[in-house]
């Protein structure tokens, strides 16, 4: 078992532990706020039927995953993709389940995948977002 100890102060509880647990990045819960909320507005229905991108081989990943994985990107306001990716390992089974999706797209297949976006592609997702924002 690690050893914990925590020090309880008003207003806040700090704990320290030797588990080498990795700790959610601050971002964690607004990336779910703003998924669920996507989700319940869009559901995952106009993203599987209105958005097509042409790939060589389709793969077990949708548009949804990489909708959502731009979205937490997003949120995170990480710098780059691989700061993104490295802040994410912790939650990106949480961020995932989310929309009800199980499978992390890794950053080479949301590269690849975006690579096939054609500018119908772009036209539809805007289609599907701009009256949100």
């Amino acid at each position: 078992m690690a050893d914990e100890s925590c020090k309880h102060s008003a207003p806040v509880d700090l704990c320290a532990s030797d588990s080498p647990r990795p700790m959610p990045p601050t971002w964690t819960a607004e990336a779910i706020v703003v998924l669920r909320t996507l989700w319940r507005r869009l559901a995952l229905i106009p993203l599987a039927t209105q958005v097509h991108v042409v790939r060589g081989r389709a793969g077990t990943y949708l548009v949804a995953d990489v909708v959502l994985v731009l979205l937490a990107y997003a949120v995170s306001r990480a710098a780059h993709l691989k700061a993104f990716y490295e802040q994410a390992g912790p939650v990106k089974g949480a961020l995932m389940g989310v929309w009800s999706r199980s499978m992390w797209l890794s950053r080479s297949a949301l590269s690849r995948f975006l690579a096939d976006f054609s500018a119908s592609s772009v036209e539809a997702l805007r289609t599907l977002f701009l009256p949100i924002f």
